[in-house]
């Protein structure tokens, strides 16, 4: 194992401070309903039998999952990998 790691590069995910930033109580049942969204319409995509029937079904996975509200979704995730790249950052430069 030693020679592998030796002529790879790697790197280590070090201590941080983070913690993922508060959500709101019904973000868990959005991304729910966004992930099942997803997952339901891409199976039906990837079996669909014409394009015309692969483009009905990303359409309406797309229509639905923003009406589920992907874009709260989103939002949080963006404000979250943010505050988590700034706390890392921190940290490391408080290590040094």
């Amino acid at each position: 194992m030693g020679d592998y790691l030796k002529h790879r590069y790697y790197s280590l995910i070090p201590a941080s401070t983070f913690s993922n930033i508060a959500k709101d109580d019904e973000y868990d049942i959005i991304i729910a309903q966004v992930s099942q969204c997803i997952v339901n319409y891409s199976r039906n995509a990837v079996y669909s039998e014409t394009e015309e029937e692969f483009e009905n079904n990303i359409g309406a996975m797309i229509e639905r999952g923003y009406a589920y509200g992907y874009e709260n979704c989103l939002e949080w995730a963006r404000k979250n990998a943010a505050e988590r790249y700034k706390t890392e950052t921190a940290d490391r430069i408080n290590r040094n």
